[in-house]
Parts: C-alpha cells; structure tokens; sequence
C-alpha cells in the first residue's frame, strides 16, 4: 500500500489508472464510477461565457442612486446560475480539496432554504472537461502579503443545499448513520451543470475583457463517498474485520432548483476491497467405496456484505436493495480484489424523493487472522481555544462543524471572546480501523452576522414577493421580463437591506493535510491512551468577492483540541 505523502504527491492523477469500465486497486481511489453518459478523457475545458448562458452583469440592473452598490451587486444573482449545456445531468469525481459548509449564501427563500455543503473536487482523468475555463483563481495580487490561498487551484464547486434534503442544519450532523465525506477524499457527484453568475472573472458582458464565471454542479442530485473502516460481521461473532464502506446519496429536493424524480437511471460503482493475504484451497470432494459423498467445510476467507439505509426524516424514502458482484480475481484461487456495486433507482417508485444506502464490506475471519489486524480507536473532542483575532467588535457568535472519519458535530457558542476555551459536547466516537487506515480530523465553521437573521425567519417571512406575489424561479426570476428583474432586485435590497456588508464571516478550516505528522493519523503501529492532539486553525478571510478563501498563517483563529486512544482489539 502506498504511503499517505506518497500518494498526495499525484492524488489528482488518475490518468491510466481506470476507464469507464475499470479501475485499479487504489487505497486512496478506493472507488469508482463506471458507464457514466459523463465521462469524456478528450474534450476540452468548457468555454465558462456565462453571460451567453443567461448571467446578468451589475449594469443590466437599474441604476438607483440610493441602493447603489446594494441593487448593483444583486442584478448579478437573478438568476443565481444558469445551466452549461441544457438541463443535462452531469458528472464529477474526484479528490475532495475541501468539504465544508459554506459560512454565508442568500438567505431569500427562492435562493436558498438554509446553507450549502461545498464539495470542492479535484477532477479526475476524464472529468476534467467539467471545470471551465472560468474556474481559475484569482491573482496573488488579492492577497495580502502573508496570505495563502486555503482551497487548490485545480478544483470545483459542487453544491448542495442543506435545508432541502433534510432538517436544518444538515442530516450529516450528530447522525451516527451518516458517513459523509471529508476533505482528501474520494467522491463522486452528479447533478445540474450551471455557471454561477455572482462571480465573474469580470463584469464586462462584451469585448474582449468579457467575464468568465465559474462552473459547478448546483444542486447535487447524487453523491457517492467509501471510507475504509472495519466491520463487525455475525459472520465473525461480533469481531471487527478490516472493512469498506461505501456510501451512495441521491435526492430529487435540491433547493432552488428540484429534479423531477431520482429513478431516471442506475448507477454502477467498482468498489475495492480490503487486501486479504491467501487463497481459496481446492478441495477434491468425491465419494468413496464407504460412504457415497464426502464434505468439505470452506474456512478460508470469503466476501462479506451488510446494508444499511439512511434517513434524512425529509420527504419519502426510496429502498432497493443493492446489486453487488465480485469481479475476477487476478488468477485462479486467488480472492477478488473488487466488487461492482449497481444502485438500481429506476426500480424506485417515482414518487420517492430520496434514497440513501451505505453497503459494508469485508471477509470472513475464522482464525481472527484479520481481526488481530484491527485496532480499537477512540477520539473525544474537548475544547476548542479562540486565539486573539477579532471577527467582530464585541463578543462574537460562533458556529463550528467538527468531525472524524466522516462524523460530523455542530456546536453554537454565544458571547465568544478572544483567548477563551469553548467546551465541546460531543459524544466520544469509537471506531475500529485496520493496521493500514487513518483517523481524519476536521472543523470549519462561522462567525454569525445579522445575514443569518434572515435565515432564522420562517419560509413565509423570507420568501420575496413582488406586488404581494410570490416570485417563481422559473418564470420570473430565470425567464421574466427585464422589468421583472429590476423589481425583483428592489424586493431583494428591501429584503436584505439591513444586511449589507454584515454577512457572515468564516472561521479557520482544520483538514487533513500533507504537512501535519497527525492529520491524518495513521495507526498503524500506534498504542496510545488518551493522548492529547490539537490542530491550528489559521485566521481566514474571503478574497474580495470571489469566494475564495484565503488564511493568515501568522495568525491563529483558533486550535481544536481532542484526546486519542489507539489499543489492539480485544479477541477472545
């Protein structure tokens, strides 16, 4: 298996590595998409000419003296996006760079119904068409002298909105179910290709100096993640084995934009599996001049398989079961390395809005042989400690996301103030991982402005209305006349008024990184009781209005404290 620094050194590249029909066997690529209508290694990067697709610039609003800036910068987001190519489902893979919910997005209902998740993806060897041209950072020249920029330069944005498929603030916090992604990696996502129309490389709609707007996939419709992580068979009386977990999401609720129905079309996934030393025997079984058949007992390891369904407790939940078969192993009497993973939806009734399945799999384990492999990981986050940067004037509201291997915790904190420890509650987290896998540990968040406000306000209250009229996204805010626009613009500066250049600010982002010695923390060879970590949050700001992000390695915003325990499995 390769090492973590060595692998980070091509993470992105997976040139020659699979087709759309194949994959090697790659802990850090542990899966992959197969038959997708998406995947094209020769096309070009798309063009990222927004405005041709529908964007509006600052100047196609109306020019209001007194709103100025204000009706100047919203002209931009009607409408927020606009489709690349038609309303085509499109797809994406990759290694995720960051995997965070967004610190501030539009609050007004038709745009949002509560914050997004950001999956920032890295594309792989035949994706890379699906990043424009548009989706170049911007200059060192934005940044301050000791600055850097927090996300890669060879990424994009998929987004999806919390508050559509499931309760706020998101069905990926504090839910044991759940093991949704984290940053570095593997992921895959489909949903609406769209140029974001609110961050243009320039504002200038014609010429040559004409803007450039990034691509996304905004909203998802599908996702699909694998985390190495043991399971505890029946099979093996309880005992965890060295094990993969794969994750697959789709919902038709979006946000701003629904998807008629999630059972338009399966898909096929080629999943690795854990690397198990041996073979299957071959046994001569025939009968004998005593007794007319003889009887073998299989005990070398053979494929294991649970399924779990997921529950956002929003809509109606769609259940099939999945379709796995082992691929050929690499010569006779030698186990399978892979396994093909359908997830059949077109045998969902229409009416579902969601389906969600994490398929565990693993081996058999009669002499515990793998078992021994297994170690018995505890992580307990206790505080974190704010640094001595000012997000605001007086005390501070807080919002911070924190996770481990996928489990992810939210906390609020009031009355924030610098050099303080806030005392986190979240119930201690026990895994069990092999000899060859990590801990992983993150937490971004934000620091709350009167923005959120607006968020905090029921469906009703910030819903914009035009002459008492609810506005629709489609016929109004997408294809209503230049009028219409311009008082929908006047409805937004009224609705948001109070919230100008008061949005929300993020805090520091704690990843998985190649320079940190325990983050990931490999356990391999590691025993250890409750042993302190902590990993430094840097001061983070966006870059003008690009939203990009960009932290002060001089300046601590934070650090992240938790106690790890790392000890064999116990085996009988």
């Amino acid at each position: 298996m390769a090492s973590w620094s060595d692998d980070i050194k091509g993470w992105t590249d997976t040139t020659g590595q699979w087709d759309n029909d194949t994959k090697v066997w790659d802990y850090f690529h542990p899966f992959h998409r197969i038959k997708s209508l998406s995947w094209n290694p020769t096309r070009d990067q798309v063009d990222g000419l927004g405005y041709r697709c529908g964007c509006h610039a600052p100047s196609d609003g109306p020019d209001d003296s007194v709103y100025g800036l204000i009706i100047q910068a919203l002209a931009r987001t009607v409408p927020g996006w606009v489709p690349v190519e038609g309303e085509t489902e499109v797809e994406v893979e990759g290694a995720l760079d960051r995997c965070f919910q967004t610190w501030t997005d539009v609050p007004v209902h038709q745009w949002h119904i509560y914050y997004d998740w950001n999956f920032h993806i890295a594309p792989s060897h035949g994706y890379t068409y699906v990043r424009g041209k548009g989706n170049e950072p911007h200059g060192r020249s934005e940044l301050a002298g000791t600055q850097r920029r927090v996300t890669s330069t060879n990424t994009m944005e998929c987004e999806w909105d919390c508050g559509a498929f499931g309760a706020r603030p998101g069905a990926m916090f504090n839910n044991a179910q759940w093991i949704w992604p984290m940053a570095w990696q593997y992921c895959w996502v489909a949903g609406r290709w769209i140029y974001d129309c609110g961050h243009a490389s320039s504002y200038d709609k014609t010429g040559e100096n004409e803007g450039l707007m990034r691509s996304e996939i905004h909203p998802c419709k599908a996702m699909a993640s694998a985390q190495w992580e043991a399971v505890d068979f029946p099979e093996n009386g309880g005992l965890f084995v060295p094990g993969i977990r794969f994750q697959f999401f789709a919902s038709r609720l979006g946000g701003y934009r629904q998807f008629p129905a999630i059972n338009g079309s399966d898909y096929e996934f080629i999943v690795d599996l854990p690397k198990v030393d041996g073979s299957y025997p071959n046994f001569a079984v025939g009968h004998t001049s005593e007794f007319p058949f003889n009887t073998g007992v299989l005990r070398s390891p053979h494929l294991l398989h649970k399924t779990d369904f997921i529950s956002t407790a929003t809509g109606t939940a769609g259940a099939v079961q999945p379709i796995i078969e082992p691929l050929q192993p690499r010569g006779p009497g030698f186990l399978p390395e892979q396994v093909k993973i359908k997830i059949p939806l077109t045998q969902l009734d229409s009416s579902s809005d969601y389906y969600g399945v994490i398929v565990k799999l693993g081996w058999f384990d009669p002499n515990h042989t793998l078992a021994r492999r297994v170690k018995k990981c505890v992580v307990q986050f206790t505080h974190l400690h704010k640094g001595h940067e000012d997000h605001d004037t007086f005390a501070e509201h807080w919002v911070v996301k924190y996770g481990v291997n996928g489990r992810w915790f939210r906390q609020d904190f009031t009355g924030v103030h610098n050099n303080t420890d806030l005392a986190l509650n979240a119930p201690q987290q026990t895994f069990y991982l092999a000899d060859s896998d990590y801990l992983y540990v993150t937490s971004h968040g934000a620091a709350i402005e009167p923005v959120d406000g607006v968020f905090q306000r029921s469906d009703g209250d910030r819903t914009l209305r035009v002459n008492g009229v609810a506005m629709d996204w489609e016929r109004d805010i997408v294809h209503g006349s230049r009028q219409r626009m311009w008082d929908i613009c006047y409805g937004l500066a009224n609705m948001m008024f109070t919230t100008f250049n008061m949005q929300n600010e993020p805090l520091g982002i704690i990843d998985p990184t190649a320079v940190k010695a325990d983050n990931p923390l490999a356990v391999h060879g590691l025993n250890m009781q409750k042993t302190q970590h902590l990993q430094v949050a840097y001061f983070t700001t966006e870059v003008g209005e690009s939203a990009e992000l960009a932290e002060d390695p001089t300046k601590i915003d934070y650090t992240l404290n938790y106690l790890v325990t790392v000890e064999p499995q116990q085996i009988p």
